[in-house]
């Protein structure tokens, strides 16, 4: 029960983190460095393409070692992401803030499915929807909130 207490709460922080993060970054690419819409989401595009690339290793990693490993990875990706994103400015290179957006992807890559896998693995068998429902309620919070 405490598990999947604890792993709802890491969904809601991971979706609230990438939530304020992807409505506040187009408006910073737009308003402060005047960037043309093409290029914002190109800018952008590292963090599902790190999604894509590197979440079935997250699921390899969460059968060979469990879910703690994968999803304290991603969290240090996240926190990388968070700290990058802090020294953004108008004069921040193309490549510095693409190299947060990896980071970002990386965290969700490693965050996201471990997660999942380890809130529906901590509830009974008969609870696995209940469960399954309940984290995607907490990460939708996580996100309207952030």
């Amino acid at each position: 029960k405490s598990d999947f207490l604890i792993n709802k709460n890491r969904g809601f922080g991971f979706v609230f983190f990438n939530s304020a993060a992807l409505f506040l970054i187009p408006l910073y690419l737009q308003n402060m460095r005047q960037e043309l819409p093409y290029m914002i989401g190109f800018m952008l595009m590292p963090t599902p393409l790190m999604v894509v690339l590197f979440s079935s290793y997250a699921g390899k990693m969460v059968d060979r070692y469990g879910a703690a490993r994968p999803i304290l990875l991603g969290l240090g990706f996240f926190i990388l992401s968070g700290i990058m994103q802090t020294q953004f400015m108008s004069a921040t290179t193309i490549i510095w803030i693409m190299m947060a957006f990896v980071a970002m992807g990386l965290g969700w890559a490693f965050t996201m499915g471990p997660s999942a896998a380890a809130a529906v693995s901590s509830a009974p068998i008969h609870f696995a929807g209940i469960a399954t429902g309940a984290l995607w309620t907490i990460q939708v919070i996580g996100g309207i909130i952030g």
